[in-house]
C-alpha cells in the first residue's frame, strides 16, 4: 500500500461475479443472435422458395412454399435439439470449453 491506495487485485468473490455477469451477456447475445437468424429466415425464405418453384408448383405457389417453409423449420428444430444433445454430451467426455469451441466450428 502506497500513498493509502491498494495495489493488491480486488477479492475473488469480486472478479467471480464480473466472469458470471459476462458469461451470462455472452449467452444472451448468442440466443438474441439465434431467434434473430429464426425472425430473418421467413422474411427471405419465401421469395427464395417462389425463385426455385419447378413448372409443376406454378400453379399452386402458397402450398409449394408452405410445405418447403415447414420442412426447414422442421429440420432446424431437429438440428437444434440433435446438436444440444451431442454436444452437450461432448461437453460432459471432452470439456465444456473444447465442445463450445467444437459447437462454434460446426
Amino acid at each position: 500500500m502506497t500513498d493509502g491506495v491498494s495495489t493488491a487485485p480486488p477479492p475473488a468473490h469480486i472478479a467471480g461475479v464480473r466472469a458470471q455477469w459476462l458469461v451470462l451477456a455472452a449467452a444472451f447475445l448468442g440466443w438474441m443472435f439465434d431467434g434473430l437468424e429464426m425472425g430473418i429466415f421467413p422474411l427471405v425464405a419465401r421469395p427464395a422458395l417462389q425463385s426455385m418453384m419447378p413448372e409443376a408448383a406454378a400453379g399452386a405457389p402458397d402450398q409449394f412454399v408452405g410445405l418447403w417453409m415447414g420442412r426447414i423449420t422442421a429440420l432446424f428444430l431437429v438440428g437444434a435439439a440433435g446438436g444440444g444433445l451431442v454436444f452437450g454430451w461432448l461437453g460432459d467426455r471432452l470439456g465444456r470449453v473444447r465442445a463450445m469451441m467444437l459447437s462454434i466450428l460446426t
